[in-house]
């Protein structure tokens, strides 16, 4: 194995923790808009609430997380 199949073995390692990261960050802005909507949603704001909830799938989406479909 030379220097170059260690850096590259090195990068992968880094890039999946980067990706591992990402994902958690997702679902984080994940659970967090969807209880943000559900507070919208008690005090009669559903339309605010589904634009939050939405937003928050799509940027979960977009780091990775796995986002329930509605």
């Amino acid at each position: 194995m030379g220097i170059g199949d260690a850096i590259n073995s090195g990068l992968g390692k880094l890039e999946g923790a980067v990706d591992g990261l990402k994902k958690g960050a997702g679902e984080l802005v994940d659970a967090s808009t969807n209880v943000g909507a559900d507070v919208l949603d008690y005090v009669g704001a559903e339309g605010v609430a589904d634009n939050v909830e939405g937003w928050g799938d799509d940027v979960a989406s977009d780091l990775g997380a796995d986002v329930a479909e509605d």
